[in-house]
């Protein structure tokens, strides 16, 4: 849950004294600014290598982790049907796991070579029917900000339909249905390497409590 801090005598006597232009900036701050406190759910997304150091390999307690399995779509000579196959043949998407994750990071260039955004989307929506009809949960989109404001107003259905997992480092929430917000890259925590992305989830511990609920395997 994104709150608003609220002390409208305050911001009253605030917006007096400046102009408009400022008013509505300090109104989209207050309403749109997430506050960090004890009752935010946060984690970490880390890679293979990130546990690993020389021939070193440092053992993760996978049974105390909540995980997701990331799947993705850039290949321009691969369909959507091919890679969510590949998806499956590979994720280990095993019980009290979170719905599978579909990362959207292609490059302008690899969208073009994929025929245009048309092209592009289709093939999503075809990994994530495929992928949800096999796993029996509906996936999370993995996306940034820029592929929002770039890209997404051409998929309605994909914006309406899906919760998604978000790249934002800014402070103000994005127009999305927002589950996760990944709001920093430069985390550190003791025995992994080098830095890690910090994300908080979009709800209290009751409300996250209730997602797990919902939304793992089971």
């Amino acid at each position: 849950m994104i709150e608003a801090r609220e002390d409208v005598s305050q911001a009253l006597a605030v917006l007096r004294s400046i102009d408009y232009k400022k008013r509505i900036s300090i109104e989209l701050r207050r309403k749109y600014t997430l506050l960090y406190n004890g009752k935010r759910i946060y984690g970490i997304d880390i890679a293979r290598y990130q546990h690993e150091k020389g021939r070193r390999r440092y053992k993760i307690d996978w049974k105390n982790l909540r995980v997701t399995s990331l799947g993705s779509i850039s290949k321009q000579k691969s369909s959507g049907k091919e890679q969510a196959a590949h998806f499956l043949s590979v994720a280990k998407i095993t019980k009290n796991d979170f719905p599978p994750v579909l990362d959207i990071e292609p490059s302008a260039g690899q969208i073009a070579a994929m025929g245009g955004t048309e092209a592009l989307f289709k093939a999503v929506r075809t990994w994530l029917n495929i992928v949800e009809q096999r796993t029996g949960h509906r996936p999370i989109l993995y996306i940034s900000q820029m592929f929002v404001r770039k890209y997404l107003d051409d998929a309605p259905d994909l914006k309406k339909k899906y919760q998604v997992w978000i790249a934002r480092y800014g402070e103000y929430r994005p127009d999305v249905r927002l589950l996760f917000w990944q709001l920093c890259p430069d985390g550190r925590v003791s025995g992994i390497v080098p830095q890690v992305d910090i994300n908080v989830f979009n709800g209290d511990r009751e409300q996250f409590e209730e997602y797990v609920r919902n939304s793992s395997n089971r």
